[in-house]
């Protein structure tokens, strides 16, 4: 199966920049929901064409063989319309992707006893799913924030990026999810 075989964007160190999760998260459960939410979500919004074009300019974590691949993966300031604006980068978007997928997934199974809300330094309580589903929709909120941004990003400097068609201007849909 060829998407296995994805360089993976980020890795599960990176993830505590933006969340907090624990250390006991098995390395390749991450794995495998990095590479979810790059099939699931970089994908689509960056198309099969620009997506491969970053999968073969990406040679070790964080770096890229070529500046503009790395501008749109760690974020920039670029000047659009005599405005400087700040763009955070794919980064942030697919860490919160792939962070709600592993709330999804695990049901907040990020401390070795399962759920937890921390009461003390010492106790905790289970999570309710009322409590995870919440957290899964605030940070797929955040996520989709940041992909708007980079969106804006695309559009703004769409002679840079070619190869990124912008779907949203051709038919603005939104993917839902059932979360029970």
């Amino acid at each position: 199966m060829a998407v296995l075989f994805d360089k993976l964007f980020i890795q599960a160190a990176d993830m505590s920049s933006y969340k907090d999760i624990s250390d006991h998260m098995d390395e390749s459960d991450m794995k495998n929901y990095i590479r979810e939410a790059q099939v699931a979500d970089l994908t689509p919004f960056l198309g099969p064409e620009l997506y491969l074009l970053m999968q073969n300019d990406f040679t070790a974590p964080d770096v890229w063989a070529t500046q503009k691949y790395d501008d749109l993966f760690n974020g920039v300031d670029y000047n659009s319309g005599g405005k400087t604006i700040r763009q955070h980068g794919i980064q942030p978007m697919l860490t919160l992707f792939t962070y709600a997928r592993v709330l999804d997934n695990v049901q907040l199974s990020l401390a070795r006893v399962g759920p937890v809300t921390y009461l003390s330094e010492d106790t905790s309580d289970p999570t309710t799913q009322a409590q995870i589903k919440t957290k899964i929709i605030s940070t797929r909120a955040m996520a989709i924030r940041y992909q708007e941004e980079v969106e804006q990003y695309l559009r703004d400097l769409s002679s840079t990026y070619p190869e990124w068609v912008d779907r949203a201007a051709k038919n603005k849909t939104y993917q839902f999810h059932k979360i029970m």
